[in-house]
């Protein structure tokens, strides 16, 4: 599944990603998480470096329960 960011995005909130994403990530677990879903800007070019870091905390947030 393709999750298609706005261009105008320069953030991800942790609390934001985990509200979305919290129960899949526990469900799935990391690897097969970041496998069911790919997160792209909306024209579909690869994300930035600061957009990768904020999901990745996310991903650990989400799987430390924090």
């Amino acid at each position: 599944m393709i999750i298609s960011i706005p261009k105008d995005t320069w953030a991800i909130n942790s609390s934001f990603f985990g509200g979305l994403f919290e129960s899949s990530v526990m469900t799935l677990k990391e690897d097969r998480f970041r496998k069911k879903y790919r997160f792209q800007m909306e024209d579909g070019s690869k994300l930035p470096q600061e957009l990768k870091e904020n999901i990745d905390e996310g991903i650990f947030d989400a799987l430390n329960n924090i």
